[in-house]
């Protein structure tokens, strides 16, 4: 069974499991904890001197998945990666840059840099004789587009990872496949007149972003490449005004408080399922890593269970305290709450053969 980690700044609601993470707000304190047979703190550092992490990632190890490496950005612009079980010793990776930057992590255990004056980065991993795993800086370029922003995201197209830039002014966007930018114009005045983008999501083995903006606009992007002529096209398509959203996979959830429901989409597909009926305004949304199943907070603090198959409701629970966050892979289903406690809870579909099975492998 894989290793499953937390990952949190100063034991604040900030997590996320297995081998992601998600960050609420800055601080100068990194605690990584694991749970499998039983739950213990893995390595804790505290950074002195005033610097905080303004960005972190996770890297996936490319030889061993039950252990993984942490990326930090910090206020002063280092990127540092140090192992998640040895927090405390020095970092494995330094990186001094001159300008705020943004970082993305990939499925292949490589890394994005992304600075506000256009300047990408690459730092992947290598294997050395002794089978251990070094960093390097492997790639650098420049873009021909203002990114001060930084809009940007990892997509899957034609089997490579790339990054994708947004320009500042929404009317273009690059595409760095580290041996090639293809850049791509878009158009969104259709759907968007004067609203600034809010923030940029996606499925990194996809090929979809989705744009957020501050008058609540959704639009998904699907981003097509052409390597043979180093073209390429967007195909954008409107949600509407929505509130909320989370995207997995193929699958992409939305709610809108003004109806107080949940409507689930197929962007592989782009068919729509019936709405599910919500009994009272949603605080909290998120799905599964497969995209399988939704999970609801429900004013007051109910917390239900829906699969996207059939929207069949699989569970509800009232919660003892208000959720700040919540995150979950395909076993688990992790409630950070407002006391800073994290509650951990199994994913349990009554069709799911193995679920015995998984009950008995529970910690006691």
């Amino acid at each position: 069974m894989r290793v499953r980690y937390h990952i949190v700044y100063h034991f604040a609601a900030i997590i996320k499991i297995s081998a992601d993470i998600a960050v609420f707000n800055l601080s100068s304190e990194l605690t990584t904890w694991s749970y499998q047979h039983a739950t213990s703190i893995e390595s804790t550092r505290v950074f002195l001197d005033d610097i905080t992490i303004n960005e972190l990632a996770i890297v996936s190890n490319t030889l061993n998945c039950e252990t993984i490496f942490v990326l930090i950005l910090t206020n002063n612009h280092w990127i540092e990666i140090y192992s998640a079980k040895s927090l405390k010793h020095e970092p494995l990776f330094s990186l001094h840059l001159h300008s705020p930057a943004r970082v993305h992590s990939t499925p292949s255990g490589s890394s994005y840099v992304l600075t506000n004056k256009g300047s990408m980065y690459c730092i992947a991993q290598h294997v050395t004789s002794d089978t251990e795993i070094i960093f390097n800086q492997t790639a650098n370029t420049q873009l021909n587009i203002q990114c001060s922003m930084m809009w940007s995201s990892v997509l899957t197209l034609n089997g490579l990872e790339c990054l994708i830039v947004l320009a500042d002014n929404g009317q273009s966007m690059a595409i760095w496949t580290l041996e090639r930018i293809v850049y791509i114009d878009i158009d969104i005045s259709p759907y968007v007149s004067s609203a600034q983008l809010k923030s940029v999501l996606s499925e990194q083995r996809e090929n979809v972003l989705l744009l957020y903006f501050n008058n609540k606009t959704l639009i998904s992007v699907q981003v097509n490449l052409d390597i043979s002529n180093d073209k390429g096209r967007v195909q954008l398509t409107p949600f509407g005004e929505i509130d909320k959203f989370c995207l997995r996979k193929h699958s992409l959830a939305v709610y809108n408080k003004g109806k107080t429901q949940l409507n689930l989409h197929n962007l592989c597909t782009h068919a729509s399922y019936d709405p599910i009926q919500l009994d009272n305004q949603c605080q909290e949304l998120c799905l599964n890593e497969s995209g399988t199943y939704v999970f609801v907070i429900v004013k007051p603090r109910v917390l239900f269970m829906y699969r996207i198959e059939d929207r069949r409701q699989l569970a509800k629970l009232f919660v003892y305290d208000f959720v700040s966050f919540m995150i979950a892979d395909n076993d688990f289903l992790v409630l950070a709450m407002n006391d800073r406690r994290l509650l951990t809870l199994m994913i349990a579909d009554p069709n799911d053969p193995t679920l015995q099975a998984r009950i008995k492998a529970l910690p006691s």
